[in-house]
């Protein structure tokens, strides 16, 4: 966002001018939902402005526990906008008890989710060695059964991905290859994948 443009978003979502920004469909919103329902622990990595977060905080278990990590980078004041944004959505919609907020590189504390999830969102760090590092620290964390949504993954069968994020290529390259997964789902470029071994 252009200076100022943040701060201004943010106050028009405090007054309920504005809804917080996401990167996902409305489609895969109702994915992120579906999979994540009934969910006893879960976790997103790539918060934004907390729009799934508040999805899954909804769908998931009553005592349910949500994992958001996301460094929320500051700008140029010092302040992340987007976390401010994040945690105000999921506060006034009663679940920070539900919410367990982690302020880092998913990379960076992996050690620190715990084992046996439900349901994972990943959003995050969109480059080859991003997805890489989601994918060998996350995916051994869903438990058998449970689901795995990755953003920026999907696209049509034989469709040229060289032009695109290498979120597309890895999941193309190496995940689909995953043998303890099977993808069940897609919708727009979300990937839902569940756990068989």
């Amino acid at each position: 966002m252009m200076k100022g443009k943040a701060f201004v978003h943010y106050v028009r979502i405090k007054l309920g001018f504005d809804r917080p920004h996401t990167q996902t469909t409305w489609r895969e919103q109702q994915k992120i939902k579906q999979y994540s329902k009934g969910a006893n622990l879960a976790a997103e990595i790539g918060v934004y402005e907390g729009v799934n977060t508040l999805n899954i905080a909804l769908s998931m278990s009553e005592k349910g526990t949500l994992y958001a990590i996301d460094p929320f980078f500051p700008g140029i004041l010092g302040i992340c906008w987007s976390k401010l944004i994040a945690r105000h959505t999921i506060q006034l919609n009663g679940f920070m008890n539900k919410v367990i907020w982690i302020e880092d590189l998913s990379s960076a504390v992996a050690s620190m989710i715990p084992e046996n999830l439900d349901f994972i969102f990943i959003d995050g760090d969109h480059t080859w060695n991003g997805i890489e590092a989601d994918w060998l620290n996350y995916s051994k964390k869903v438990s058998i059964g449970g689901y795995i949504a990755l953003h920026d993954t999907h696209c049509k069968q034989g469709e040229d991905v060289s032009h695109k994020l290498d979120t597309y290529k890895y999941y193309r390259e190496v995940i689909a290859k995953d043998e303890r997964f099977e993808e069940i789902d897609s919708i727009d470029s979300l990937s839902v994948l569940r756990r068989k071994a």
